[in-house]
């Protein structure tokens, strides 16, 4: 019996994928429910579209959460989406926050919605670079979306 357990635990571990990088959950930076349910997308999808926030860049996960919540709440009560218009959001921190997750359609990109992911990184990436640091995680980020 516990020769079997261990067999079905090595088995679940074996699932977990190292080169994932960990994802901060929707309860864990404090999301709103969505307005309405959100559709899945239901096939594999052709894109990713990365955007920037085009606001100041984060560093640490308290001032990174305060602007996934930002975003979320101004997709909601200004565009009257229903949630937040990504499927992830990477931080200077290193982070990736959950928005819609892997499979609901985002609000990111009209023509795309139902065929890409959206990913936005929080920054102003106009005069300067992502760092290093964020550049892999969003790198991590894909290189997991195509091996799911």
């Amino acid at each position: 019996m516990i020769y079997q357990t261990i067999t079905i635990l090595v088995g679940l571990i074996s699932l977990v994928r190292a080169d994932c990088p960990a994802v901060i959950g929707r309860d864990e930076w404090g999301a709103r429910d969505s307005v309405n349910p959100l559709q899945s997308i239901n096939k594999i999808v052709d894109y990713a579209i990365i955007h920037h926030s085009a606001t100041p860049n984060c560093y640490d996960k308290q001032n990174c959460t305060r602007y996934v919540k930002s975003f979320q709440n101004f997709h909601i009560d200004e565009r009257k989406w229903d949630d937040i218009a990504y499927n992830f959001v990477v931080g200077e921190d290193g982070n990736v926050y959950e928005g819609r997750g892997w499979n609901k359609i985002g609000s990111h990109s009209p023509v795309f919605n139902n065929r890409s992911i959206g990913i936005c990184v929080i920054g102003n990436f106009m005069t300067i670079q992502p760092t290093k640091k964020v550049l892999d995680v969003v790198k991590q980020l894909l290189e997991c979306s195509v091996e799911l």
